[in-house]
């Protein structure tokens, strides 16, 4: 089954105002005092003008939607947007997260709205309207302000070099050229992403090796959650059909997983059995697809 057939390309973007901005007067002094000619030769100021407590919550939806949106995809092309591989299996359950954290985004972006005048307010008092920092040009309209609140989902396919006919418009001979540079393309970051695999894995093992390597753990129960989450996945996530990835999933469940937090808390023995396995599994990977970069 080719590429296209097992993912989709997916991104999330989501943009929240920093509350910061450069004030330049302030910058100019502070390069004068020192001597300096322009604040572009030292740095410049930023000031505070929204305090960050109008903007946590809407900081805490989006650090819990990209950390979701990241478990469940690979990446894949890189930018001002990024564009990562969603297997076709997950995608419904990415939706259904994606609704539930729009929902919870657009009410504090509401909040935020009703509450705008209120932090200029604020910030008038914190930095001194006569004669301090605060500058009423510095704020936009509530409306522009909102504007550069948001979160965006898109969808595309994944390109298929066979079905890329460029034959009329390019000839023959260049058509084929454009389609091998994508299939090259393609296989270079399906590289990329396969090692973005093997890496989660490895991390994850390493992860549990440290907690439970200490002379007094503190062993919650999302360590072994965490780690069933991730063997429920990945053979989504196995897009190269690996066998040896396969296997190491399968060894996961049956020498890590074996026993549950609240055991491996009360079990030095246990503890002990699950590091040297994990220690025999990480050597696996390493030799199986090398050390870490």
């Amino acid at each position: 089954m080719s590429l296209n057939e097992k993912c989709m390309l997916a991104s999330l973007d989501i943009g929240i105002p920093s509350g910061r901005k450069i004030d330049k007067d302030v910058s100019d002094k502070v390069a004068k005092d020192h001597g300096i000619d322009s604040r572009l030769e030292c740095g410049n100021f930023n000031k505070i003008i929204i305090d960050s407590k109008y903007l946590k919550n809407l900081q805490a939806v989006k650090r819990h939607a990209d950390k979701a949106f990241e478990e469940l995809t690979l990446p894949w092309i890189t930018g001002q947007v990024e564009f990562r591989l969603i297997p076709n299996k997950r995608y419904l359950e990415w939706t259904s997260q994606y609704r539930k954290f729009k929902s919870d985004f657009e009410k504090e972006k509401s909040f935020v709205g009703i509450e705008y005048e209120s932090m200029i307010d604020e910030a008038k008092d914190r930095l001194r309207q006569t004669g301090g920092l605060f500058r009423r040009s510095d704020y936009p309209t509530a409306d522009r302000f909102l504007s550069k609140i948001r979160m965006e989902h898109h969808v595309r396919p994944v390109p298929d070099s066979h079905n890329l006919d460029l034959r009329v418009a390019v000839g023959d001979e260049e058509a084929q050229r454009i389609r091998d540079e994508v299939v090259e393309s393609m296989q270079s970051e399906l590289q990329r992403t396969n090692r973005a695999v093997y890496d989660r894995v490895h991390d994850a093992v390493a992860h549990m090796n440290s907690v439970l390597s200490n002379e007094k753990p503190k062993i919650h129960e999302t360590l072994t959650e965490k780690m069933k989450r991730l063997v429920d996945i990945l053979p989504d996530l196995n897009l190269n059909d690996d066998e040896n990835l396969e296997e190491i999933r399968q060894e996961i469940i049956k020498e890590l997983l074996s026993t549950t937090a609240i055991g491996l808390r009360h079990s030095k023995e246990k503890r002990k059995e699950v590091v040297e396995a994990g220690e025999s599994i990480i050597k696996k990977m390493e030799k199986i697809y090398g050390t870490r970069a």
